[in-house]
């Protein structure tokens, strides 16, 4: 799951749109109930859609909510599930973060959750640096998940550090040299560029003394590295991994997410800031919001004033009109404008109605 992957979702406008969230469980045998969750969720589904459109309207989707249930693997699953489906489109995701379980039937998809994954559980690059080979992960929260295909794992192919005599003496060959490292992690590097371009996220780096002093000499994204771990981590599993440098990775994040609220103190000196969900709905359509600061559980039901196109707050979510989540919109409109999102405490931005944004001007 990437935030290119969420744009697209949230790009898709169509009703009837099927939105299903479940916790899930990673280890036997509590996830033994989680395909019958799955499987009410998806009937609870198929019941809405019939009542509401008739057996013959709704088949086609009631079909493609047969499929998907098909399609979950359960030996992948993480802390929860959620899946997307309406007649053009049929998405499945596995969450390393609990969710609630629910069904959300609307014109577009409820992914308030995958975005609270992209924004609040942190997400980071991982280079284990060696020469057989470098590995690279995406990091979500304490999970690394490997990268596997045409440019990682990336093997070293030059002369090797010691070459053997007969008799089974090892001596350092004379061809190995600094050069040769420095050019293979040139390349691993230029591999790397072309996912960090996608999304540019912290890094961390596990690797020998020597190997991430040859790295941070020829590497073009230096200034992102937020934690380097030295040691000889060739022969772990990507679980093992996570143990390893989740600890000082979290620690960067923590003061990270602190400073957030210096930057609101800036913005708010400089007069680039608004605060309460009616300021910050109209800002966000404007396209004016750099940093969108929210409190983790801060829900809203509200419907757009045709006149004024400002919002009215309801607690009625389920009448023509009613956006069930109007945070979950401004959240959508503002990743869309290419803004960030930063979600904060409970009750840390009282004073500031619950929900804030830092403007770009």
């Amino acid at each position: 799951m990437n935030r290119n992957e969420i744009i697209n979702l949230q790009a898709i406008k169509e009703y009837p749109s099927v939105s299903i969230l479940s916790p899930t469980h990673r280890t036997f045998p509590e996830n033994q109930q989680d395909v019958i969750r799955v499987r009410n969720l998806i009937k609870e589904a198929k019941n809405r859609l019939t009542k509401e459109f008739g057996k013959r309207e709704s088949e086609i989707l009631v079909k493609k909510l047969d499929d998907i249930a098909d399609e979950v693997d359960y030996n992948s699953a993480l802390d929860g599930l959620a899946m997307f489906v309406n007649k053009h489109t049929s998405k499945i995701f596995y969450l390393p973060f609990k969710v609630l379980e629910r069904v959300i039937i609307d014109e577009t998809f409820a992914t308030r959750d995958l975005v609270f994954a992209i924004n609040r559980s942190p997400r980071y690059w991982v280079l284990a640096l060696s020469e057989k080979p470098t590995r690279l992960f995406e990091g979500f929260h304490d999970t690394l998940n490997e990268i596997k295909n045409d440019d990682f794992p990336v093997e070293y192919e030059g002369p090797a550090e010691t070459e053997s005599l007969p008799g089974g003496k090892d001596i350092k060959n004379p061809t190995y040299g600094a050069d040769q490292s420095k050019s293979f992690f040139r390349n691993v590097d230029n591999k790397f560029n072309k996912y960090f371009k996608e999304e540019k996220l912290p890094i961390g780096l596990l690797g020998v003394d020597k190997n991430l002093a040859f790295f941070n000499e020829v590497a073009s994204n230096n200034e992102h590295v937020i934690t380097s771990v030295s040691g000889n981590y060739d022969k772990l599993s990507p679980h093992e991994l996570s143990k390893i440098i989740w600890t000082p990775m979290k620690k960067e994040f923590n003061k990270a997410r602190q400073e957030v609220f210096g930057r609101i103190e800036k913005a708010i000196n400089s007069k680039k800031f608004v605060s309460g969900i009616d300021e910050v709905w109209q800002t966000a359509q404007q396209g004016k919001g750099e940093t969108l600061v929210v409190e983790e559980d801060y829900h809203v039901s509200a419907k757009i004033d045709s006149n004024t196109q400002y919002l009215i707050l309801t607690d009625t979510k389920d009448q023509a009109g009613v956006m069930e989540d109007a945070v979950d919109e401004v959240i959508e409109k503002v990743i869309a404008k290419g803004g960030k999102v930063v979600f904060v405490n409970n009750d840390s931005l009282e004073k500031y109605s619950h929900i804030a944004m830092i403007l770009r001007y």
